[in-house]
């Protein structure tokens, strides 16, 4: 039987992704924005069945990255039978103000 962890968003990461939604819906189709959400969503499954499928930001950090497509990055990180999703980062912004 498969482990699957519940997924949980930060307040921080909730902010973030309203943020590039909001600036994409003026950059984007609507069927962009549609793909970009099931990417998510399809990457989100793979998480809770697999949280360890992702690599680790460094050896000795618990945080996960996973790259949504080349311009949004999702880190995590896993405890107990939780993931917690504690930043949507996009590429257009400075790497400097991650809060990780």
């Amino acid at each position: 039987m498969k482990n699957i962890y519940k997924i949980y968003w930060s307040k921080h990461a909730l902010a973030e992704l309203k943020e590039v939604y909001t600036y994409l819906e003026t950059a984007w189709t609507f069927q962009e924005l549609k793909n970009l959400a099931l990417k998510i969503e399809k990457t989100i499954s793979f998480i809770s069945d697999n949280p360890e499928l992702y690599p680790r930001i460094a050896k000795d950090n618990q945080v996960r990255r996973v790259v949504i497509t080349k311009h949004n990055i999702l880190y995590y990180r896993v405890y107990k039978q939780n993931i917690e999703i504690i930043s949507f980062f996009t590429t257009s912004k400075n790497p400097n103000k991650l809060k990780l």
